[in-house]
Order: structure tokens, then sequence, then C-alpha cells
């Protein structure tokens, strides 16, 4: 379990969040990104692939910041965040944005990794956490 991070859809041209003008952005871009396909294909091509984004802000929003945050990643410890708070953000995503593909694909890899985490009581708490995802509930994180 490793951090990463992907940037998808990106725009790096001044003023290139405040028009939709693609042909403009492509010719004033300060550097080509050589990535130019849209969040939703990266996120598509990440679960085709057996992974799945985390838009989780729960470190930030519980106050895991700094070296706090730093004395439980050094060891390793910040998976037992990670896991959780990735599919349940993940879980948010698909059903706030996701088109109908990308919310079946996405729905049968959250169930597939649930079902292989070995600790019951980890596995109790991320499905009842999905389930409150599912009811409406944002924000939820451990």
């Amino acid at each position: 379990y490793g951090v990463s991070q992907i940037s998808a859809g990106s725009r790096t041209n001044p003023g290139a969040y405040a028009t939709d003008d693609k042909e403009e952005e492509e010719n004033s871009s300060q550097f080509s990104l050589g990535d130019h396909r849209t969040l939703h294909q990266v996120i598509s091509s990440l679960v085709d692939d057996g992974y799945i984004p985390s838009f989780c802000t729960g470190c930030y929003r519980k106050g895991r910041v700094g070296q706090d945050f730093m004395d439980l990643a050094k060891p390793g410890l910040i998976q037992k965040y990670c896991m959780p708070n990735g599919l349940t953000s993940f879980m948010e995503y698909l059903l706030d944005f996701a088109d109908n593909e990308l919310k079946t694909k996405g729905f049968l890899l959250i169930d597939n990794l649930v079902n292989e985490i070995e600790d019951p009581e980890l596995q109790k708490l991320i499905i009842k956490n999905l389930e409150s995802v599912k009811s409406g509930e944002r924000d939820v994180y451990i």
C-alpha cells in the first residue's frame, strides 16, 4: 500500500478553468501533460486495472496532518485509514458523478475489495460506512 497521485483533467494555461475552449487551451498551455483523458476515462481505466481512486479528505478533516500524519505514514499505519476512506470516497464519486457503465464496474470492484478484507471488524465497519454513503450521507470517513 503506497501513496500515489494522478492528475486527471488538469489544465496548465493561465485562465484555463474560465473557458471551455479546448482548441485554445491546447495552443496556449504551458506544457503538455501527456495524458489528455478526462477524469472519467482515467478512473474507468484504473477500475479496469483493479485500482480505486481515492477522493478522501478524512485525515485533513480529522486533523491527521503534518507530523501527526507522518507518524502514521512512515511505519505504514495510515493504511488502516486509507483503505476504508478510499472505498467510501470512491462510492460517493460513483453515486454522484459516474455514468451507469462506470457505476457497474466500480460497485463490483468495491464489493470484491471488501470481500478480500481479512479483518472481520474492519470489513464490518467498511460495509456500514458504504451503506451510509448509499443512503445519502457524505463525508463518511474514519
